[in-house]
């Protein structure tokens, strides 16, 4: 089959691109044909010259209002549409209105839980987690340059540095700590970041992308870093109402590479990892007794982190969910 894969800027450094490569590189291996819609494409026009048997995209990057008629259209012609959804304001009556009339999807697909959708819009809203990719989470041994105690691998975001400044920055005091990503220094964040940007918006390259990450972790040796630390951490993004979490693709990638994770409470995981699979802090306080415990128990810390490396590997990959999305495809085809 033949997949039409919305990624504006395949060359950018945020998760889009990470989870682009991860679905690519599983349905690839499933034996399909990926083609990207990027931020130089017309949709239609793609649409008509590809046509893929299903077209993958998310409400944050579709413009809904749009291509509501160009996504009917394709539909009404046998293709299949799947949309990423995300929390949708009550106010935005437009969007409700496109969903409810069945313009824009045939399956749309989230990685929080947000029972409201379906009472806002009258359609379900299917789980489709992140996950890890086979190309580079697997399991290695671990090497001196990631070597320590704690490790962040992660973007310096505005919404998580409460967090970090709570949890992350107190742990420098007593553990050897690493921390890579993005916007951790001035030259990252003031001169790399806007040439990066640019650069994808002009010329549609991403060389400065590349060496922003090559700089921190590189792609290929993410399982390297995860491998090598004894404690890996997980830290989520709050949704408006500081109840709700995207459930992050390091939750899975993690375990995938033999690395041992703790995370903050997010009770969706529970649905992927049990507790002697995955550690999860309901608090500050229990944060901080889990990581010192953990960095002296170290036959326990094994144990967990074999089971979840083993859960992981067998049902948490981007071929999982690749396949996920085929047999939904498949069904859609019989109904």
């Amino acid at each position: 089959m033949r997949i039409l894969y919305h990624i504006p800027y395949p060359a950018g450094i945020g998760d889009d691109r990470t989870i682009y490569d991860g679905y690519t590189y599983a349905f690839r291996g499933l034996g399909h044909d990926v083609v990207s819609l990027t931020e130089r494409d017309n949709l239609g026009e793609k649409l008509r010259n590809v046509t893929p048997d299903f077209f993958i995209t998310s409400l944050n990057i579709i413009d809904p209002a749009r291509n509501a008629e160009t996504l009917k259209t394709y539909r009404v012609r046998g293709g299949a549409v799947f949309i990423k959804a995300g929390v949708i304001e009550e106010g935005d009556h437009e969007l409700i209105r496109l969903i409810r009339d069945d313009y824009l999807a045939d399956v749309y697909t989230t990685e929080l839980e947000w029972p409201q959708f379906q009472a806002l819009t009258g359609r379900a809203l299917r789980m489709l987690p992140l996950a890890a990719s086979r190309q580079y989470h697997f399991p290695v041994p671990p090497v001196k340059k990631y070597e320590c105690d704690i490790l962040y691998v992660g973007a310096n975001l505005p919404k998580k540095r409460e967090l970090y400044r709570r949890r992350l920055f107190p742990l420098k005091n007593k553990y050897h700590v690493k921390i890579f990503g993005m916007g951790w220094d001035a030259f990252d964040t003031h001169i790399l970041r806007p040439l990066g940007k640019a650069e994808r918006k002009l010329f549609g390259t991403g060389l400065v992308s590349d060496w922003r990450i090559g700089r921190q972790v590189p792609y290929e040796e993410e399982n390297q870093a995860y491998a090598s630390a004894k404690i890996s951490l997980n830290f989520h993004e709050e949704m408006g109402d500081r109840k709700t979490f995207l459930l992050n693709g390091r939750t899975f990638k993690i375990p995938a590479c033999s690395g041992f994770e703790i995370s903050d409470y997010v009770p969706l995981a529970r649905k992927y990892f049990s507790e002697d699979e995955l550690v999860m802090a309901k608090d500050d306080r229990d944060f901080f007794e889990k990581v010192e415990y953990y960095l002296t128990h170290e036959k326990e810390r094994k144990e967990i982190q074999k089971r979840g490396t083993e859960r992981a590997l067998r049902e948490h990959t981007y071929h999982n969910r690749a396949r996920t999305i085929l047999k939904w495809y498949s069904d859609l085809k019989r109904s």
